[in-house]
């Protein structure tokens, strides 16, 4: 529900759920982590609320610890 709350209601906790199960990647050694989810308008909603976009062609590694560092710390 804080999910819900966070993205001003505008995903149901189903939809949610379904997002955040797809959002995964693949790792490239030494260059990153390329998105393998589809860009969508619940991606675009959760990339607002949180201050964090991951859609990009390439995050680097550093980028990615950064966001699950944050995640698990409760700071987005």
């Amino acid at each position: 529900r804080i999910l819900e709350n966070r993205t001003g209601n505008k995903l149901t906790i189903e939809k949610l759920i379904d997002t955040l199960r797809g959002y995964n990647f693949q790792h490239i050694e030494g260059s990153g982590y390329i998105p393998t989810y589809t860009r969508n308008d619940a991606t675009d909603i959760l990339h607002e609320a949180f201050g964090f976009r991951t859609d990009y062609q390439i995050n680097s590694e550093k980028n990615m610890k950064k966001i699950i560092k944050n995640t698990k710390t409760g700071r987005y």
